[in-house]
Protein backbone atom coordinates (compact mmCIF):
# COMPACT_ATOMS: atom_id res chain seq x y z
CA UNK A 1 0.00 0.00 0.00
CA UNK A 2 1.02 3.43 -1.02
CA UNK A 3 1.96 5.93 1.83
CA UNK A 4 0.75 9.32 1.83
CA UNK A 5 3.53 12.01 1.60
CA UNK A 6 1.88 12.77 5.33
CA UNK A 7 2.22 9.03 6.28
CA UNK A 8 5.88 9.55 5.09
CA UNK A 9 6.47 12.84 7.43
CA UNK A 10 5.03 10.49 10.38
CA UNK A 11 7.22 7.23 9.21
CA UNK A 12 10.54 9.01 9.09
CA UNK A 13 9.73 10.88 12.31
CA UNK A 14 9.38 7.53 14.11
CA UNK A 15 12.25 6.05 12.64
CA UNK A 16 14.37 8.70 13.88
CA UNK A 17 13.06 8.42 17.47
CA UNK A 18 13.69 4.92 17.08
CA UNK A 19 17.10 5.69 16.65
CA UNK A 20 17.53 7.73 19.38
CA UNK A 21 15.75 5.39 21.64
CA UNK A 22 18.13 2.93 19.58
CA UNK A 23 21.32 4.54 20.62
CA UNK A 24 20.46 5.53 23.87
CA UNK A 25 19.94 1.93 24.52
CA UNK A 26 23.26 1.05 23.36
CA UNK A 27 25.37 3.68 25.36
CA UNK A 28 23.84 2.02 28.24
CA UNK A 29 24.84 -1.14 27.57
CA UNK A 30 27.99 -0.36 27.01
CA UNK A 31 28.49 1.31 30.87
CA UNK A 32 26.25 -1.33 31.58
CA UNK A 33 29.58 -4.04 32.96
CA UNK A 34 30.30 -4.20 36.29
CA UNK A 35 33.38 -4.18 37.77
CA UNK A 36 34.35 -8.10 38.19
CA UNK A 37 31.64 -8.60 35.65
CA UNK A 38 29.12 -9.76 38.44
CA UNK A 39 26.09 -8.37 39.99
CA UNK A 40 24.64 -9.67 43.36
CA UNK A 41 21.32 -10.12 44.49
CA UNK A 42 20.55 -10.08 48.15
CA UNK A 43 17.97 -12.43 49.82
CA UNK A 44 16.92 -13.69 52.90
CA UNK A 45 17.34 -17.75 53.49
CA UNK A 46 14.07 -18.28 52.31
CA UNK A 47 14.03 -15.52 49.60
CA UNK A 48 17.20 -18.46 48.21
CA UNK A 49 15.30 -21.34 48.73
CA UNK A 50 12.08 -19.68 46.67
CA UNK A 51 14.41 -18.92 43.71
CA UNK A 52 16.40 -22.13 43.66
CA UNK A 53 13.07 -24.21 44.21
CA UNK A 54 11.68 -22.12 41.67
CA UNK A 55 14.33 -21.76 39.37
CA UNK A 56 13.14 -18.23 38.95
CA UNK A 57 13.84 -14.72 40.48
CA UNK A 58 10.84 -11.56 41.04
CA UNK A 59 10.71 -8.71 39.69
CA UNK A 60 8.47 -6.82 42.02
CA UNK A 61 6.37 -3.90 41.21
CA UNK A 62 8.06 -0.65 41.28
CA UNK A 63 5.34 1.08 43.66
CA UNK A 64 5.84 -1.61 46.26
CA UNK A 65 9.68 -1.61 47.22
CA UNK A 66 10.42 -1.49 50.45
CA UNK A 67 10.90 2.37 50.33
CA UNK A 68 8.06 3.65 47.38
CA UNK A 69 10.11 7.52 48.16
CA UNK A 70 13.07 6.37 45.80
CA UNK A 71 10.16 6.42 43.43
CA UNK A 72 9.02 9.73 44.61
CA UNK A 73 12.56 11.19 44.23
CA UNK A 74 13.23 10.17 40.59
CA UNK A 75 9.64 12.03 39.52
CA UNK A 76 10.60 15.33 41.79
CA UNK A 77 14.14 15.38 39.63
CA UNK A 78 11.94 15.30 36.55
CA UNK A 79 9.48 17.62 37.68
CA UNK A 80 12.49 20.06 38.67
CA UNK A 81 13.74 19.64 35.01
CA UNK A 82 10.49 20.12 33.17
CA UNK A 83 10.00 23.50 35.93
CA UNK A 84 13.39 24.94 34.53
CA UNK A 85 12.32 23.58 30.99
CA UNK A 86 9.14 26.02 31.11
CA UNK A 87 10.83 28.97 32.86
CA UNK A 88 13.80 29.17 30.32
CA UNK A 89 11.51 29.08 26.95
CA UNK A 90 8.50 31.09 27.99
CA UNK A 91 7.58 31.70 24.02
CA UNK A 92 7.04 28.04 23.63
CA UNK A 93 4.01 28.28 25.96
CA UNK A 94 1.48 28.19 23.20
CA UNK A 95 3.36 26.10 20.90
CA UNK A 96 3.29 22.06 20.81
CA UNK A 97 6.50 21.61 22.46
CA UNK A 98 5.20 23.27 25.66
CA UNK A 99 2.22 20.82 25.30
CA UNK A 100 4.56 17.91 24.98
CA UNK A 101 6.06 18.90 28.32
CA UNK A 102 3.05 18.95 30.07
CA UNK A 103 1.49 16.20 29.21
CA UNK A 104 4.99 15.08 29.97
CA UNK A 105 4.36 16.03 33.12
CA UNK A 106 0.93 14.49 33.68
CA UNK A 107 2.32 11.01 32.47
CA UNK A 108 4.43 10.83 34.90
CA UNK A 109 4.48 12.90 37.66
CA UNK A 110 0.76 13.23 38.47
CA UNK A 111 -2.06 10.64 38.96
CA UNK A 112 -1.86 8.92 35.78
CA UNK A 113 2.02 7.99 36.10
CA UNK A 114 1.51 6.82 39.85
CA UNK A 115 -1.02 4.45 38.02
CA UNK A 116 1.00 3.47 35.12
CA UNK A 117 3.93 2.83 37.88
CA UNK A 118 1.60 0.62 39.71
CA UNK A 119 0.50 -1.44 36.90
CA UNK A 120 3.55 -1.90 34.44
CA UNK A 121 6.73 -0.95 36.39
CA UNK A 122 8.79 -3.88 37.76
CA UNK A 123 12.21 -4.06 38.78
CA UNK A 124 14.91 -6.50 40.45
CA UNK A 125 17.66 -4.83 42.42
CA UNK A 126 21.15 -5.99 42.55
CA UNK A 127 24.68 -4.92 43.87
CA UNK A 128 28.09 -4.31 42.41
CA UNK A 129 29.98 -6.06 45.66
CA UNK A 130 28.42 -9.22 47.47
CA UNK A 131 29.94 -8.31 50.46
CA UNK A 132 28.31 -5.37 51.96
CA UNK A 133 27.71 -4.38 55.22
CA UNK A 134 23.84 -2.23 54.96
CA UNK A 135 22.54 -4.84 52.93
CA UNK A 136 23.85 -7.66 55.58
CA UNK A 137 22.44 -5.33 57.98
CA UNK A 138 18.58 -5.24 55.73
CA UNK A 139 19.18 -9.18 55.15
CA UNK A 140 21.24 -10.85 57.72
CA UNK A 141 19.74 -10.62 60.97
CA UNK A 142 17.91 -13.61 59.78
CA UNK A 143 20.42 -15.18 58.23
CA UNK A 144 21.11 -13.10 54.37
CA UNK A 145 22.52 -14.64 51.21
CA UNK A 146 24.26 -12.86 48.25
CA UNK A 147 23.99 -14.31 45.05
CA UNK A 148 25.92 -13.64 42.06
CA UNK A 149 25.03 -13.88 38.70
CA UNK A 150 26.98 -12.98 35.69
CA UNK A 151 26.77 -9.54 33.07
CA UNK A 152 28.05 -9.77 29.62
CA UNK A 153 26.97 -7.02 27.15
CA UNK A 154 25.19 -5.44 29.60
CA UNK A 155 23.06 -7.93 30.15
CA UNK A 156 21.94 -10.64 32.66
CA UNK A 157 22.76 -13.70 30.34
CA UNK A 158 20.17 -16.25 30.33
CA UNK A 159 17.29 -14.01 32.44
CA UNK A 160 14.35 -12.69 30.75
CA UNK A 161 10.99 -12.23 31.88
CA UNK A 162 8.25 -14.64 32.12
CA UNK A 163 5.56 -12.25 30.12
CA UNK A 164 6.64 -12.14 26.54
CA UNK A 165 5.12 -8.36 26.75
CA UNK A 166 7.77 -7.41 29.02
CA UNK A 167 11.47 -6.29 28.22
CA UNK A 168 14.15 -5.68 31.05
CA UNK A 169 16.84 -3.20 30.62
CA UNK A 170 20.00 -3.25 33.17
CA UNK A 171 20.87 0.13 34.24
CA UNK A 172 23.24 1.61 37.33
CA UNK A 173 21.47 3.77 39.64
CA UNK A 174 22.84 7.31 39.63
CA UNK A 175 23.60 8.92 42.70
CA UNK A 176 24.52 12.33 41.88
CA UNK A 177 21.64 15.17 41.39
CA UNK A 178 24.13 17.10 38.81
CA UNK A 179 23.96 13.79 36.11
CA UNK A 180 20.19 12.91 37.22
CA UNK A 181 19.16 16.24 35.98
CA UNK A 182 21.57 16.26 32.80
CA UNK A 183 19.79 12.70 31.69
CA UNK A 184 16.55 14.00 31.44
CA UNK A 185 17.76 17.13 29.82
CA UNK A 186 19.73 15.60 27.46
CA UNK A 187 16.47 13.63 26.35
CA UNK A 188 14.45 17.02 26.24
CA UNK A 189 16.90 18.39 24.22
CA UNK A 190 17.30 15.30 21.38
CA UNK A 191 13.33 15.52 21.38
CA UNK A 192 11.66 18.95 21.51
CA UNK A 193 13.41 20.58 18.83
CA UNK A 194 12.33 18.00 15.97
CA UNK A 195 9.18 18.65 17.22
CA UNK A 196 9.38 22.03 16.09
CA UNK A 197 9.35 20.97 12.58
CA UNK A 198 6.81 22.82 10.46
CA UNK A 199 5.81 19.93 8.42
CA UNK A 200 5.49 17.77 11.31
CA UNK A 201 3.45 20.41 13.65
CA UNK A 202 1.01 19.80 10.49
CA UNK A 203 0.35 16.26 11.04
CA UNK A 204 0.62 15.75 14.80
CA UNK A 205 -2.75 15.10 15.45
CA UNK A 206 -4.20 14.33 12.20
CA UNK A 207 -1.75 11.71 11.07
CA UNK A 208 -1.30 8.38 12.68
CA UNK A 209 2.63 6.63 12.84
CA UNK A 210 2.89 3.12 12.11
CA UNK A 211 4.41 0.95 14.86
CA UNK A 212 5.12 -2.38 15.68
CA UNK A 213 2.27 -2.15 18.40
CA UNK A 214 -0.13 -0.69 15.62
CA UNK A 215 -1.28 2.67 14.96
CA UNK A 216 -1.61 5.91 17.03
CA UNK A 217 -1.46 9.69 16.44
CA UNK A 218 2.09 11.20 15.72
CA UNK A 219 1.61 12.96 18.70
CA UNK A 220 0.58 10.38 20.80
CA UNK A 221 3.66 8.05 19.94
CA UNK A 222 5.87 11.15 20.48
CA UNK A 223 4.55 11.37 23.90
CA UNK A 224 5.16 7.32 24.57
CA UNK A 225 8.35 7.54 22.96
CA UNK A 226 9.46 10.25 25.23
CA UNK A 227 8.05 8.92 28.58
CA UNK A 228 9.44 5.57 27.67
CA UNK A 229 12.96 6.95 27.53
CA UNK A 230 12.67 9.55 30.53
CA UNK A 231 10.77 6.54 32.69
CA UNK A 232 14.16 4.12 32.18
CA UNK A 233 16.37 7.08 33.52
CA UNK A 234 14.06 8.17 36.75
CA UNK A 235 13.73 4.74 37.22
CA UNK A 236 17.55 4.59 38.47
CA UNK A 237 17.62 7.66 40.27
CA UNK A 238 18.40 7.45 44.13
CA UNK A 239 19.85 10.08 46.84
CA UNK A 240 23.27 10.22 46.71
CA UNK A 241 22.84 8.76 50.81
CA UNK A 242 22.28 5.25 49.14
CA UNK A 243 25.51 5.64 47.50
CA UNK A 244 27.48 3.44 49.09
CA UNK A 245 24.89 0.21 48.21
CA UNK A 246 26.19 0.87 44.75
CA UNK A 247 22.61 -0.66 43.44
CA UNK A 248 22.02 -1.65 40.01
CA UNK A 249 17.98 -2.40 38.52
CA UNK A 250 16.71 -4.48 36.39
CA UNK A 251 14.00 -2.45 34.79
CA UNK A 252 11.11 -4.64 33.29
CA UNK A 253 8.40 -3.02 31.95
CA UNK A 254 6.40 -3.17 28.18
CA UNK A 255 7.87 -0.75 25.69
CA UNK A 256 7.17 0.75 22.04
CA UNK A 257 10.62 -0.01 21.04
CA UNK A 258 13.33 -1.97 22.82
CA UNK A 259 11.06 -5.34 22.63
CA UNK A 260 12.59 -9.17 23.12
CA UNK A 261 11.83 -11.71 20.40
CA UNK A 262 9.40 -13.56 22.17
CA UNK A 263 7.08 -9.98 22.42
CA UNK A 264 3.54 -11.42 20.46
CA UNK A 265 1.90 -7.70 20.74
CA UNK A 266 0.51 -9.10 23.89
CA UNK A 267 -1.94 -11.67 22.93
CA UNK A 268 -0.36 -14.01 25.62
CA UNK A 269 -1.81 -12.88 29.01
CA UNK A 270 0.34 -11.25 31.67
CA UNK A 271 0.63 -13.52 34.73
CA UNK A 272 1.05 -11.28 37.67
CA UNK A 273 1.86 -13.02 41.31
CA UNK A 274 1.88 -11.69 44.57
CA UNK A 275 3.82 -12.88 47.91
CA UNK A 276 2.95 -11.00 51.20
CA UNK A 277 5.46 -8.76 52.65
CA UNK A 278 4.97 -6.07 56.13
CA UNK A 279 1.34 -6.36 56.17
CA UNK A 280 0.53 -6.07 51.86
CA UNK A 281 0.37 -7.54 49.21
CA UNK A 282 3.16 -7.33 46.77
CA UNK A 283 2.98 -7.86 42.88
CA UNK A 284 5.67 -8.92 40.57
CA UNK A 285 6.52 -10.89 37.55
CA UNK A 286 9.20 -13.43 37.18
CA UNK A 287 12.28 -13.56 35.58
CA UNK A 288 12.93 -16.90 34.14
CA UNK A 289 15.79 -18.63 32.56
CA UNK A 290 14.42 -19.53 28.71
CA UNK A 291 17.41 -22.23 29.26
CA UNK A 292 17.83 -24.61 31.56
CA UNK A 293 19.06 -23.07 35.20
CA UNK A 294 18.83 -19.52 36.54
CA UNK A 295 22.35 -18.06 36.06
CA UNK A 296 23.87 -17.75 39.06
CA UNK A 297 27.34 -18.85 39.35
CA UNK A 298 28.38 -17.70 43.15
CA UNK A 299 26.59 -17.47 46.83
CA UNK A 300 27.47 -16.01 49.71
CA UNK A 301 26.58 -16.54 53.20
CA UNK A 302 26.01 -13.27 55.71
CA UNK A 303 27.71 -12.73 58.97
CA UNK A 304 25.46 -13.94 61.24
CA UNK A 305 24.83 -17.04 59.41
CA UNK A 306 27.19 -20.29 60.52
CA UNK A 307 29.44 -20.88 57.56
CA UNK A 308 30.08 -24.73 57.50
CA UNK A 309 26.25 -25.47 58.31
CA UNK A 310 24.70 -23.00 55.75
CA UNK A 311 26.96 -24.40 53.01
CA UNK A 312 26.22 -27.61 53.86
CA UNK A 313 22.75 -27.36 53.39
CA UNK A 314 23.29 -24.86 50.29
CA UNK A 315 25.06 -27.44 48.45
CA UNK A 316 22.51 -29.80 49.34
CA UNK A 317 19.64 -27.67 48.07
CA UNK A 318 21.99 -26.92 45.17
CA UNK A 319 22.14 -30.27 44.59
CA UNK A 320 18.15 -31.45 44.94
CA UNK A 321 17.36 -28.76 42.10
CA UNK A 322 20.21 -29.66 39.51
CA UNK A 323 22.38 -26.67 40.07
CA UNK A 324 26.14 -26.94 39.57
CA UNK A 325 29.42 -24.99 39.42
CA UNK A 326 28.13 -22.12 42.42
CA UNK A 327 31.33 -21.32 44.46
CA UNK A 328 30.61 -20.67 48.06
CA UNK A 329 32.01 -18.51 50.49
CA UNK A 330 30.70 -16.86 53.93
CA UNK A 331 31.17 -13.63 54.85
CA UNK A 332 34.03 -12.26 57.19
CA UNK A 333 32.61 -9.16 58.33
CA UNK A 334 32.09 -9.44 61.92
CA UNK A 335 28.96 -10.68 63.44
CA UNK A 336 26.04 -7.88 63.07
CA UNK A 337 24.53 -7.48 66.86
Amino acid sequence: MELSENEVVALNFANKLARISSERHFAKLRDSTPLGGCLFHYTSVSGLHGIVADNCLHASAAYFLNDSSELEYGRRILDKVLDEWEVDNPEARDNVTAELVRDLRSKINHEDGHEALVQSVHLACFCQRDNVLSQWRAYGQAGGYSMGFPVEHGSIRNLTPEAPSYTALLTRVEYEEEAQIRKCKEILELVLPIVDDPTLKRILRTTNAFTYHGPMSTYEFILKAMQEMLLDEILAFKDKAFKEEDEWRLIVRPRLFLLQGTDDRGKTPTKIYFRPSRGLLVPYLKLVAPKGKLPFVSIRSGPSVDRARAEASVRLLLREYGFKDVAFSGSEIPVLM
